[in-house]
Protein backbone atom coordinates (compact mmCIF):
# COMPACT_ATOMS: atom_id res chain seq x y z
CA UNK A 1 0.00 0.00 0.00
CA UNK A 2 1.36 3.46 -0.84
CA UNK A 3 2.20 5.88 1.95
CA UNK A 4 0.44 9.21 2.51
CA UNK A 5 2.59 11.29 4.91
CA UNK A 6 2.25 15.09 4.99
CA UNK A 7 4.79 16.50 2.51
CA UNK A 8 8.12 17.86 3.76
CA UNK A 9 7.84 16.32 7.23
CA UNK A 10 10.49 14.04 8.76
CA UNK A 11 8.18 11.08 8.11
CA UNK A 12 7.75 12.10 4.46
CA UNK A 13 11.50 12.49 3.87
CA UNK A 14 12.30 9.18 5.59
CA UNK A 15 9.77 7.31 3.44
CA UNK A 16 10.85 9.11 0.26
CA UNK A 17 14.54 8.45 0.95
CA UNK A 18 13.77 4.72 1.10
CA UNK A 19 11.56 4.71 -2.01
CA UNK A 20 13.19 7.37 -4.23
CA UNK A 21 16.45 8.72 -2.78
CA UNK A 22 17.14 10.96 -5.79
CA UNK A 23 13.79 12.73 -5.41
CA UNK A 24 14.35 13.09 -1.66
CA UNK A 25 17.79 14.63 -2.25
CA UNK A 26 16.40 17.01 -4.90
CA UNK A 27 13.56 18.19 -2.65
CA UNK A 28 15.94 18.69 0.29
CA UNK A 29 18.18 20.84 -1.93
CA UNK A 30 15.18 22.87 -3.14
CA UNK A 31 14.01 23.48 0.44
CA UNK A 32 17.52 24.39 1.59
CA UNK A 33 17.92 26.91 -1.25
CA UNK A 34 14.50 28.43 -0.54
CA UNK A 35 15.04 28.52 3.22
CA UNK A 36 11.56 27.15 3.92
CA UNK A 37 9.67 23.86 3.87
CA UNK A 38 6.56 25.67 2.60
CA UNK A 39 7.80 25.64 -1.01
CA UNK A 40 7.12 23.47 -4.06
CA UNK A 41 8.82 20.05 -3.91
CA UNK A 42 9.98 20.50 -7.51
CA UNK A 43 10.95 24.14 -8.04
CA UNK A 44 10.94 25.89 -4.65
CA UNK A 45 8.27 28.45 -5.54
CA UNK A 46 5.29 29.61 -3.47
CA UNK A 47 2.39 29.58 -2.91
CA UNK A 48 1.87 25.83 -2.69
CA UNK A 49 -0.71 23.19 -1.91
CA UNK A 50 -0.32 19.57 -0.79
CA UNK A 51 -1.58 16.83 -3.12
CA UNK A 52 -2.04 13.07 -3.05
CA UNK A 53 -1.95 10.62 -5.95
CA UNK A 54 -5.30 9.02 -6.77
CA UNK A 55 -6.58 6.54 -9.32
CA UNK A 56 -3.18 5.01 -10.07
CA UNK A 57 -1.67 1.64 -9.24
CA UNK A 58 1.32 2.43 -7.02
CA UNK A 59 4.12 0.26 -5.71
CA UNK A 60 4.17 -0.81 -2.08
CA UNK A 61 5.72 1.95 0.04
CA UNK A 62 5.50 4.55 -2.74
CA UNK A 63 5.21 8.05 -1.31
CA UNK A 64 1.90 9.25 -2.75
CA UNK A 65 1.96 12.88 -1.59
CA UNK A 66 3.73 16.01 -2.78
CA UNK A 67 3.70 19.79 -2.37
CA UNK A 68 3.37 21.77 -5.61
CA UNK A 69 3.07 25.36 -6.76
CA UNK A 70 0.44 26.26 -9.34
CA UNK A 71 2.78 25.99 -12.33
CA UNK A 72 4.15 22.58 -11.32
CA UNK A 73 0.62 21.34 -10.63
CA UNK A 74 -0.38 22.45 -14.14
CA UNK A 75 2.51 20.39 -15.54
CA UNK A 76 2.31 17.32 -13.23
CA UNK A 77 -1.17 17.49 -11.73
CA UNK A 78 -2.89 14.66 -13.58
CA UNK A 79 -4.05 12.11 -11.03
CA UNK A 80 -3.58 14.43 -8.04
CA UNK A 81 -6.18 15.68 -5.58
CA UNK A 82 -5.77 18.09 -2.65
CA UNK A 83 -4.32 16.30 0.38
CA UNK A 84 -5.57 16.51 3.94
CA UNK A 85 -3.57 14.50 6.51
CA UNK A 86 -5.57 11.52 7.70
CA UNK A 87 -7.99 11.75 4.76
CA UNK A 88 -6.84 9.06 2.37
CA UNK A 89 -10.32 7.83 1.46
CA UNK A 90 -9.49 7.95 -2.23
CA UNK A 91 -6.54 5.57 -2.00
CA UNK A 92 -8.68 2.36 -2.19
Amino acid sequence: MPLYPKPHTKEWFAALARFNPQQAAHTKAVIEAAGSTEVCSVCGETPTRDYQVVGQELEKDAVATTRLCGDCFDIRGEGLLPFAPGDNSSQN
